[in-house]
């Protein structure tokens, strides 16, 4: 007889042993248990007990674990060819048996690899090791903007449209490159210790050129309840307008404190994402200025074709609220304030955890709720908590059982009721025409034939020819009213872009008003030149001139100057002017700026140089004068005729000369009858001055001097 006993030891025989890892919920404190593959527990890979540590690919040495999300974890690493910090993202080894998820872990690193951009966490290289997927990304030092928001609770608009235009550049940079991210949040977007804006977690992004590959399971809406789009609360294909109406959330959220819509579910949050009026900023926080505010609500607008048309678009217009200029978004006048929540509002900068409310079968997707945390960010810098391994006394069959066939009737309930969201007109329903590939006036004029109308946007795409459709929306197959809008997405030349003022700027500033301004950043050619007037690296001219129109990926030449450096002037006391004049030219002063001086100088010989003024550092822009001793100085010889000697000698002493006197015989006063160096004569200090004075002639003649 088989009893149910016996099948435990036989599995066992036969089966590597499972473990078991219990986490707690950082929001209900619930404790949820996963099951593990062989080889893996649910301690950190870097801290398996090895007394050497866990190196990847013989080239990555794990330090620690630094974050951890629904299906994957993060850890700062070393790189020892390159000696750097980097961040890996390794699988979960459970999930690694899932192609899809093993695609969709690829693609994420896929669609990350191709986006060079200063505004974009970098992705360097990916690879197996232990049985699971791992890809290497730039380690930012810093914290997310979610981190950010919960410090200060909310934002100025200058750094709200700072940060906003940042976010904006990235995503242009990523639509040109036909990728929508798909999943834009305060969590996913890191601020950096030198307050550079990146963002990061392409995790659900997909090349929107591919947007008939769809790998979620049918019906799925991936991303984060509460910065949707409507059309992802519905399940519907999305473009780059969606990441904007994303950006929309997410500014609101830095002005106000609180996402625009908040509830006690996902799905109630995805019903007023669909259904509920537009929110103003204004309305919750006064002090929001109006331009800042009527950006953000054409950003919330229900329908994709009333938001801004392109990243770059919404990044001009930030900048022109930047610079006080008027915005071309229309005033917010009559727009209904903040909708009346469901539920309590989640604090200012909680992070929400990205979600997929499937509207089909229940089948494990890239993106799903897991268990554990409701999660699959890897948000770099997130705090780790472990937890004692225990097993779990919800893991029967007919637990599981029971937990499938409610979450399938919750599933079709979401599925019904999203499909309600776009409303139930009784209009025929057209099947799309597939048009992708085709030239724009061919594919206009199919769709014009059945009766739809059509709405081009122009994208830049290297692979698709110009004139060429690159995708559609909504997507070929599906049912459509008549008169119903098809956008198509058409390859085209690089966008136009407005170049920045940048002359006066630092060079620093003005890459970053460049990256800002959706420019390539690598294309930037920078040149260097003397002035005599201007800081090091400050931009003296640029080409194209500021406020032209060019394109995306147009060459920006910067003359910045070489800069005032400071110089340290070298000792010519005792040398000639020419000597002094060669000892500074060596030392990099320039030799228009040298003067020679001549100066009285008691101590020091006639032609020597004194000192340099000033002394010490000068820089290339200061005159450097070189003081030449002349000996003692020149004085002016005083007229001492006819004055007594006591008053003779005095004046003479005055004038910084001895006085020698020599008697005269001569009948007449007792005066001075003459002076060896004639009145008014140039004379140097110390000279001799020899005066005759009368004396009676019953006096014998004497010579006298007075020191």
């Amino acid at each position: 007889m088989r009893g149910s006993a016996s099948r435990p030891a036989a599995r066992s025989r036969h089966r590597s042993p499972v473990r078991w890892c219990r986490r707690r919920c950082a929001r209900c404190r619930r404790f949820s248990r996963r099951r593990l593959v062989p080889r893996y527990c649910g301690r950190a890979m870097s801290d398996q007990g090895s007394s050497s540590p866990v190196v990847l690919n013989g080239r990555y040495e794990l330090r620690r674990r630094i974050a951890r999300g629904g299906m994957a974890e993060v850890y700062l690493a070393r790189d020892q060819m390159l000696d750097r910090p980097v961040a890996i993202k390794v699988l979960y080894p459970e999930f690694a048996a899932d192609p899809a998820f093993v695609e969709r872990f690829r693609r994420e690193a896929q669609a990350a690899a191709n986006l060079n951009h200063p505004c974009i966490v970098g992705v360097y290289d990916g690879g197996t090791y232990g049985g699971t997927n791992f890809i290497v990304l730039e380690y930012v030092r810093g914290r997310t903007l979610a981190d950010e928001l919960a410090e200060v609770g909310r934002m100025a608009s200058d750094r709200v449209a700072e940060v906003g235009a940042a976010i904006a550049s990235a995503l242009s940079f990523a639509h040109r490159s036909g990728v929508v991210h798909r999943d834009v949040k305060p969590g996913n977007v890191l601020i950096s210790t030198q307050g550079e804006v990146k963002v990061t977690d392409f995790g659900i992004a997909r090349a929107a050129a591919n947007a008939e590959d769809n790998l979620t399971q049918v019906g799925s809406v991936m991303g984060t309840a509460t910065y949707f789009s409507p059309e992802q609360a519905q399940g519907r294909p999305v473009d780059p307008r969606s990441d904007l109406y994303s950006l929309g959330v997410v500014l609101y959220e830095l002005l106000v404190g609180r996402p625009p819509f908040v509830a006690e579910t996902p799905l109630a949050v995805a019903y007023q994402h669909v259904q509920e009026p537009v929110p103003s900023p204004r309305a919750a926080n006064p002090s929001v200025p109006a331009g800042l505010d009527a950006i953000v609500v054409r950003l919330l607008q229900k329908d994709p074709a009333g938001r801004y048309g392109s990243a770059d678009a919404l990044r001009e217009d930030l900048q022109r609220f930047r610079e006080g200029r008027a915005v071309s978004a229309a005033p917010a006048a009559g727009v209904a304030g903040v909708v009346g929540v469901v539920g309590a509002a989640a604090p200012a900068g909680a992070d929400q955890p990205t979600q997929a409310l499937l509207a089909a079968t229940a089948v494990h997707a890239y993106g799903q709720v897991r268990a554990e945390d409701g999660s699959v960010e890897t948000r770099l810098g997130a705090p780790v908590r472990e937890e004692p391994v225990e097993p779990s006394r919800f893991r029967s069959p007919a637990f599981v059982g029971a937990l499938v066939g409610l979450g399938a009737l919750v599933v079709l309930l979401a599925f019904g009721l999203l499909s309600l969201l776009g409303g139930g007109e009784a209009a025929a329903r057209v099947e799309v025409p597939a048009v992708t590939n085709r030239t724009v006036q061919e594919a206009t004029a199919a769709l014009e034939a059945l009766g739809f109308k059509v709405e081009r946007r122009d994208q830049k795409n290297d692979a698709v020819p110009i004139g060429q459709v690159i995708s559609q929306d909504p997507r070929a197959g599906t049912l459509q009213a008549e008169g119903a809008t098809i956008t198509l997405v058409v390859s085209a030349e690089a966008s136009s872009l407005t170049v920045p003022s940048l002359v006066g700027k630092s060079l620093s500033e003005a890459q970053r008003a460049l990256a800002a301004a959706g420019f390539d950043v690598s294309k930037i050619v920078v040149t260097a030149r003397d002035d005599d007037k201007a800081e090091r690296d400050v931009v003296l001219e640029q080409v194209p001139a500021a406020n032209s129109k060019v394109p995306a990926d147009q060459q920006i030449q910067l003359v910045v100057a070489k800069g005032v450096g400071d110089i340290r002037l070298p000792n010519v006391a005792g040398k000639t002017c020419d000597e002094a004049i060669a000892l500074l030219k060596a030392a990099g002063v320039k030799e228009n700026k040298i003067i020679c001086e001549l100066v009285a100088d008691d101590t020091v010989p006639d032609t020597k140089a004194i000192k340099t003024e000033p002394s010490g550092s000068v820089t290339t822009a200061q005159t450097v004068k070189v003081l030449i001793s002349t000996g003692k100085p020149i004085v002016t010889v005083p007229s001492v005729v006819n004055l007594t000697q006591g008053a003779a000698e005095s004046s003479i002493v005055a004038a910084g000369l001895v006085p020698q006197v020599v008697f005269s015989t001569s009948a007449g006063p007792q005066v001075v009858i003459s002076q060896s160096l004639p009145a008014g004569a140039q004379a140097r200090k110390g000279d001799v001055v020899t005066i005759t004075v009368r004396q009676n002639p019953s006096a014998s003649s004497t010579t006298s001097s007075t020191p």
